[in-house]
């Protein structure tokens, strides 16, 4: 997957309909709140809680390939650098390491990775992803919070 900076107004349009997606949603119970930052100083505010209902993605099992349902209450709502926010539910790993989130239309992965996180964005031609945002946890819930 490749790496850019993509959070300029060429990409607004596509985040305008994740945004109306996600205005649709199941109420959500927030559980947590993190802030991760990149190196180059963009931040990436998460919030992870869960839905009143099961979102329910289709996966291909890894076990034989074929079509099956997965269902996951939890969800994340992501700020992003840009202050554009965007929805995801949790959804089979297809990473090596993680917890995987992607949005209702699959153009947004978020994984979360321990104290980091990545953010990917599927290419127009929906052939690959490509990484947008990596960084590294700069604030958490203080205990008790």
């Amino acid at each position: 997957m490749k790496k850019s900076n993509i959070f300029s107004s060429a990409v607004k349009a596509s985040l305008i309909g994740a945004l109306a997606l996600a205005a649709g949603c199941a109420s959500f119970e927030l559980r947590q709140s993190d802030v991760f930052a990149d190196e180059e100083g963009n931040v990436v505010g998460v919030d992870y809680g869960r839905r009143s209902k099961d979102h329910v993605f289709m996966v291909v099992s890894p076990g034989n390939g074929k079509l099956v349902e997965y269902k996951s209450d939890l969800m994340v709502r992501i700020t992003l650098p840009d202050g554009n926010r965007i929805s995801g539910y949790r959804t089979l790993n297809t990473f090596p390491v993680g917890t995987m989130y992607m949005t209702d239309d699959e153009r947004w992965i978020y994984l979360a990775n321990g104290f980091s996180c990545r953010i990917y964005m599927q290419l127009d031609d929906k052939s690959d992803y490509l990484l947008v945002f990596e960084g590294n946890l700069a604030s958490a819930p203080k205990k008790g919070e």
